[in-house]
C-alpha cells in the first residue's frame, strides 16, 4: 500500500521548504521503461557478449559467488577491459543503455512537474533516459563550469551525471565503473567540486534499492560520509528498509510495491508546485488547481452524477479531440526565442477556446508552467509579489469589457519578467476575431500606457489571431465517439461502441448528420455537440426532437434541476432561492456569501436556514454548507466563501432568461445597475451575441423604468451605450431597438426630481469613473462647474440636485446621439434632433460646460 508524504512530517517540511537535489539510481530507469535493470544484469549481459567463453565463465562464477557492490566493481573492471580488447564493448553498452524506450509517460510527466518546482536532477546512471523523459540536457563531472553556473543561478537545465555518461551518438564515454576509475574521480577536481556543491542541498535518493544493488550509489554514499557535509539530513526513498546507511540519511518508505513510487513522487511534485503558486491573487486555474482535485471522485460516466460541472473546460471530462494544427502553432509560440510574447485565440462561444488553452497547459514543454489569470482586477502589488521560477505561460480568458485590467496585467507581467532569466508568454482568449477600431483589440491598446504601447505591439507574436474554425469531420466523429464511450456505459452503449466497428460507425455517422441538419447555425462546437449526443443517449439512442439549440439547453437544465432539487430534499423554496443566487453570481462572476446584496438576503436566509436545520452545529455545519454549495453549483472557490458557479458561459447566459420571472426582473435590474453595472455590460453583450433571437435580454436592459432618477441605474445604463460594436451575423435590429429604447429612457428623465442614490457610494463611484478616464468623468462637477466633494453631495441644494440629473441626462442623450450618428448613412436628421434635445436640457453652469 502506498504511503503519503504527510506520513513523514519532517520530510514533508523539507519537500515544502528546502532546495532539493534528487539523486536517481537504476530504479528510475526501470520506472521509465518498465524494464527492470540493475548492475548485476548489466555485468551479466556484458559477460554473455564475450567471445572468450573461458574468461566469460570465470567472470560469471566470480559474479555469482559474491553479490556485494565491491565485488561487482571488481568484476566490472575486468569485463570492461576484456570487452574493449574483443571489440564488443560498444555493442554491450549500446544494448544496455541506448535501446530501451520510454513507456511510462505518466512517470515522465511527474518528473517534468518536479523540475518546475526548481529541483535539481542528478544521477549515477550512465544512460540518457532522464534526458529523454524531461527534455533536459546532459552534463557530467568533467564539465564543472556548466554545473556550477546551473546550481549557482538556481537553474535546472541539465541532468548531472556524477559518474559519467555513455552516448555513442555524440562519442561520449566518461563512465566510472571499475576500481581504477573510482579512485581517479577522487582526485578529479571537477567531480569533487560538483559533489561538494550537491552536499549543500537536501539530497533525496530515488530508485536506489538496496545499496548493494547499485555500486554507484554505495560508492557515492561512502564518499559522502567521508567528504560531504553530513550534519544535515538526507532522505532515501525505499520499499524496504536498507541496512548500513549513515544515520544522517533518513529512510522514507514510499509503499509496499515498486509501483507505489510513481504516485509518491507525483505527490511530492504537487506539494512543491502548490506551495509555489497557492494563495497568489494572480493565479486562478492551473493543472494543479483544487477544482480539478476536488472532482476526482466524481463518476463522469454517469451524466447525472456531476451536473453542469462536466461541461466546464477545466474538468477535461471528455478526451481532447482534434486541434492538432492549433496545438502545433501554440508549441511554436512558446518555442520562439523572444523573452516576452503574446498572442490571441479567438472563436465562437462553445468552440473550445478555453479547453484548448487548458490542454496546452497540460502539454507544455519541459521547463514551462502556466495558469489562467484571475478573472478579477489584479492589483499591481499582486503582480510584483509573484516570483517567477521557470518559463511561464499566462492565459487571460476574455478581454472584452476588461480591456483596462488586461492592459495593466500585460504591462505589469512584462516588466516583472525583465528581472528574471525566464521567458513569458501571454495567451489571450476572446470571441471576436476583429482588430478594427472599436474592437476589444483597439480598446486594449487605448488602455495601455503610452510608454509601453510600442513594446506591447512589437511583442505580439503574429498579426493575425489563432481563430478556431470548425473541426474536420474525422475529429468531430472522434469527439462523438468519446462522448458515447464516456456516458454510454450506463445504457450499455459504451461496450457496443468499442466492440462493434460497424455499429460504432453507424451511430457516429447518424449523429453527425442529424446534428448538422438541426443545428447548422452552431456549426460543430464541442459544447453543443456534447449536449446533443448526451440527449441522444438519454433518448434510447434515437435523435431527440429538438427544433432549436435553446431546447437542447433547456433539456440539460431540466436534468440539472432534478439534481438540485434532490440536493435540498425536494424543498422547492430552497431550490428557487439558490437558483436566484446562482443567476446573480453568473452575471457578476461570483457572489460573496459574507456580503450578500440586500435584495438577495431573503434568498440566502432561506438557504442558510435549510443548512442550519439539516446539520449539526459547529464544524459539521460549515462542512455541510461547503458541501451543499459545491453540489449545487460546482463552486470554483476552494474555500466556498463565495457562490461561483463553474458552468459554461452559454449555460450561465441562458439561465438568466430561463429562471427570471417578469415580475422579478425590474427589482433585480435595479440591484444589478447599482452593484454590478460593469459586469452586467459584459455579460449582456455576450447574451445578445449568443442568443440574438431572445428578446428577453433587450427587455432586461429596459426593465427598470419605475424611477428614472436613480443615479446608480443611470450610470449603469450609460455603460450600456459605451463601446458598442457589431459582429458578423448579429441581428442588427436588436441593436437599433436598444438605441431607440435608450433614447426614450433618457428623454423621460425629469431633471427636477430628487436624485435617488446612496450618496457616499455614488460620489466615490464618480471619482472612480474619473480616475479610470471614463466618458462619464465630467459628471463629477457641482453647479459651479467645480469638482464635487463627498461633503457637497451630502449637503446639496435643490438646484444642485437638479443639475446632477441634468448632467446625467445630457451625458445619456449625448451617447444616444453618438450611436444614432454611427448608424446613419447620409441622413443625420435623427441625430441632430437628439442633439437639439440634449441642448435644451435645463441645468446650471456645469450642464452648460458639458453641453
Amino acid at each position: 500500500m502506498k504511503k503519503n508524504v504527510s506520513d513523514y512530517s519532517e520530510f514533508q517540511n523539507a519537500v515544502l521548504q528546502n532546495e532539493l537535489v534528487f539523486l536517481f539510481g537504476t530504479g528510475i530507469s526501470s520506472m521509465l521503461t518498465g524494464y527492470a535493470y540493475s548492475w548485476w544484469k548489466w555485468i551479466n549481459d556484458g559477460i554473455q557478449k564475450l567471445e572468450d567463453r573461458t574468461l566469460a565463465q570465470v567472470l560469471e562464477d566470480e559474479l555469482n559467488a559474491d553479490n556485494s557492490s565491491s565485488n561487482m566493481i571488481v568484476v566490472a573492471g575486468k569485463l570492461i577491459r576484456a570487452a574493449k580488447v574483443e571489440g564488443v564493448y560498444d555493442s554491450w553498452m549500446h544494448d544496455a543503455f541506448e535501446k530501451n524506450r520510454l513507456t511510462n509517460s505518466s512517470a515522465a510527466d511527474t518528473l517534468k512537474k518536479l523540475l518546475l518546482s526548481q529541483v535539481v536532477f542528478t544521477t549515477t546512471n550512465y544512460d540518457l533516459l532522464l534526458e529523454k523523459a524531461t527534455g533536459l540536457k546532459s552534463v557530467s563531472y568533467d564539465n564543472p563550469d556548466v554545473a556550477f553556473r546551473m546550481l549557482d543561478q538556481r537553474l535546472n537545465t541539465h541532468v548531472l551525471h556524477i559518474h559519467g555518461i555513455y552516448d555513442s551518438v555524440h562519442g561520449i564515454d566518461s563512465i566510472i565503473a571499475d576500481d581504477n576509475q573510482y579512485e581517479s574521480i577522487i582526485d578529479n577536481q571537477g567531480a569533487q567540486f560538483i559533489q561538494n556543491i550537491l552536499g549543500t542541498r537536501t539530497l533525496v535518493f530515488v530508485g536506489c534499492g538496496k545499496t548493494t544493488d547499485d555500486p554507484n550509489i554505495s560508492r557515492f554514499i561512502e564518499f559522502a560520509g567521508k567528504h560531504l557535509k553530513m550534519d544535515q539530513t538526507y532522505y532515501y526513498l525505499c520499499k524496504d528498509y536498507v541496512d548500513g546507511l549513515p544515520e544522517q540519511i533518513v529512510q522514507i518508505k514510499y509503499g509496499d510495491e515498486f509501483d507505489d513510487l510513481p504516485p509518491f513522487m507525483e505527490e511530492i511534485a504537487q506539494l512543491r508546485l502548490i506551495k509555489k503558486i497557492q494563495d497568489n491573487p494572480l493565479v486562478d486555474l492551473t493543472i494543479y488547481s483544487s477544482s480539478g482535485k476536488s472532482t476526482k471522485s466524481l463518476d463522469y460516466t454517469d451524466p447525472s452524477a456531476d451536473g453542469l460541472l462536466r461541461y466546464h473546460f477545466a474538468q477535461r471530462a471528455i478526451p481532447f479531440c482534434g486541434r492538432k494544427h492549433e496545438l502545433s502553432l501554440l508549441f511554436e509560440f512558446v518555442h520562439d526565442d523572444s523573452k516576452f510574447s503574446w498572442w490571441t485565440i479567438t472563436g465562437q462561444a462553445g468552440s473550445g477556446k478555453s479547453r484548448l488553452g487548458m490542454e496546452f497547459l497540460f502539454n507544455l514543454p519541459a521547463g514551462w508552467m502556466g495558469f489562467f489569470l484571475n478573472s478579477g482586477r489584479v492589483p499591481l502589488e499582486a503582480i510584483e509579489s509573484f516570483k517567477p521560477f521557470c518559463n511561464t505561460l499566462v492565459i487571460i480568458d476574455y478581454v472584452e469589457g476588461r480591456e483596462r485590467i488586461v492592459a495593466e496585467s500585460l504591462c505589469g507581467l512584462r516588466k516583472l519578467f525583465e528581472s528574471y532569466p525566464y521567458q513569458l508568454r501571454v495567451l489571450l482568449i476572446e470571441r471576436e476575431n476583429c482588430r478594427l477600431t472599436g474592437s476589444w483589440y483597439s480598446k486594449l491598446f487605448q488602455r495601455i500606457n503610452r510608454k509601453d504601447v510600442l513594446l506591447i505591439r512589437q511583442a505580439e507574436y503574429r498579426k493575425e489571431f489563432l481563430n478556431l474554425k470548425d473541426m474536420d469531420r474525422p475529429d468531430v466523429e472522434s469527439f462523438i465517439s468519446a462522448v458515447c464511450m464516456k456516458y454510454g456505459d450506463h445504457d450499455g452503449l459504451g461496450p457496443k461502441m468499442s466492440a462493434t466497428g460497424e455499429l460504432k460507425e453507424k451511430y457516429v455517422s447518424e449523429l453527425y448528420d442529424s446534428y448538422a441538419l438541426k443545428f447548422e447555425r452552431l456549426r460543430f462546437r464541442p459544447l453543443y455537440l456534447q449536449m446533443f449526443v448526451e440527449a441522444w443517449i438519454d433518448n434510447d439512442c434515437t435523435i431527440p426532437d429538438y427544433s432549436s439549440y435553446t431546447e437542447l439547453i433547456e433539456y440539460i437544465l431540466s436534468r440539472e434541476q432534478e439534481r438540485w432539487t434532490n440536493a435540498v430534499d425536494g424543498d422547492t423554496n430552497v431550490c428557487n432561492s439558490f437558483i436566484r443566487l446562482m443567476v446573480r453570481a453568473n452575471i457578476s462572476g461570483k457572489l460573496d456569501i459574507s456580503n450578500i446584496p440586500e435584495f438577495y438576503k431573503k434568498d440566502w436566509d432561506t438557504v442558510h436556514r435549510f443548512i442550519t436545520e439539516h446539520s449539526i452545529i459547529g464544524r459539521q455545519k460549515q462542512e455541510y454548507q461547503d458541501s451543499l454549495i459545491n453540489s449545487l453549483c460546482q463552486n470554483i472557490d476552494c474555500a466556498h466563501a463565495v457562490i461561483a458557479p463553474q458552468f459554461p458561459d452559454i449555460i450561465k447566459e441562458y439561465m438568466f432568461s430561463y429562471y427570471t420571472d417578469e415580475s422579478f426582473l425590474p427589482d433585480m435590474m435595479k440591484e444589478i445597475w447599482q452593484n454590478a453595472a460593469a459586469s452586467f455590460s459584459v455579460f449582456i453583450a455576450k447574451c445578445m451575441m449568443d442568443f440574438p433571437e431572445q428578446i428577453f435580454f433587450a427587455d432586461a436592459i429596459n426593465a427598470y423604468k419605475v424611477s428614472t432618477n436613480d443615479y446608480e441605474v443611470m450610470l449603469g445604463r450609460q455603460k450600456m451605450l459605451q463601446n458598442r460594436k457589431i459582429q458578423k451575423g448579429d441581428d442588427l435590429q436588436v441593436y437599433w431597438d436598444i438605441i431607440e429604447n435608450e433614447h426614450k429612457f433618457w428623454s423621460s428623465i425629469d431633471e427636477g426630481q430628487n436624485v435617488e442614490a446612496n450618496v457616499e457610494k455614488s460620489s466615490s463611484k464618480v471619482v472612480e469613473e474619473r480616475r479610470c478616464g471614463s466618458q462619464n468623468s465630467h459628471m463629477n462637477l457641482n453647479s459651479s462647474g467645480e469638482e464635487a466633494s463627498e461633503a457637497s453631495f451630502n449637503t446639496r441644494t435643490p438646484q444642485e440636485n437638479t443639475d446632477i440629473l441634468a448632467l446625467m441626462k445630457v451625458s445619456g442623450l449625448y451617447l444616444v446621439a453618438q450611436q444614432i450618428g454611427a448608424w446613419s448613412i447620409y441622413d443625420l436628421t435623427y441625430m441632430e434632433d437628439v442633439i437639439d434635445e440634449m441642448l435644451s436640457v435645463k441645468g446650471g453652469r456645469a450642464t452648460d460646460v458639458i453641453k
